[in-house]
């Protein structure tokens, strides 16, 4: 029943140019409308909660929307600071417990400012090569490789993708799942075979 009704909500909102298809138009590069697509998903949520829900902990988890918001933004917000100055992006190096996790309002000044610097992305930005490190082991290990900018904004994007539907199953618990976008949370992948002719899983 559930699926049902989320393939309802879907095709509704493909029908009135809301979903994927229409969203990632803004853009020549796919990549930078999906970038922005994610991220405005994440606006939504945070104008239709308030702080109380945003830090509420999952007890199965002991997750809150903001520490899933806080962690996503944390990636783009690495990869910026490694094409400002010209480093080696480190996703892992965060901090947690921040105004960002903790303060709708801060969340949103944040998506904000990582909005403007996609909108400032060129052709040249987006083939620019860069280095990239992870941390691969709990001993503190890390691997680095070679990567382009356009490759670690979908990086960025598809890791989000993720956390926002982990932030949909939060509103779940909490009763207030009417906040979330129909799309929240799903890949461009299965949006496109939702609405596709038959849509069955």
């Amino acid at each position: 029943m559930a699926l049902c009704l989320l393939r309802r909500q879907v095709r509704q909102k493909a029908r009135h140019g809301c979903m994927a298809s229409s969203s990632l138009s803004a853009r020549p590069d796919s990549v930078v409308s999906a970038a922005s697509w994610v991220l405005r998903q994440q606006n939504v949520i945070l104008r239709g909660i308030n702080k109380n829900e945003y830090g509420m902990k999952s007890p199965p988890t002991a997750s809150s929307i903001g520490g899933h918001i806080r962690h996503s933004l944390d990636h783009f917000q690495s990869l910026f600071t490694g094409i400002k100055e010209n480093s080696t992006i480190e996703y892992d190096s965060r901090e947690r417990g921040t105004d960002i996790e903790l303060m709708p309002s801060a969340a949103e000044s944040a998506i904000r400012e990582l909005q403007e610097s996609i909108d400032q992305l060129t052709e040249e930005d987006l083939k620019k090569s860069i280095k990239c490190a992870f941390m691969v082991a709990g001993d503190g290990a890390t691997s680095e490789f070679d990567s382009n900018v356009r490759r670690e904004l979908f990086f960025c994007t598809h890791h989000a993708i993720h956390h926002n539907a982990f932030i949909k199953v939060l509103t779940l618990e909490m009763g207030i799942e009417e906040v979330c976008p129909a799309e929240m949370g799903l890949a461009p992948s299965t949006i496109s075979f939702m609405n596709s002719s038959d849509g069955n899983m």
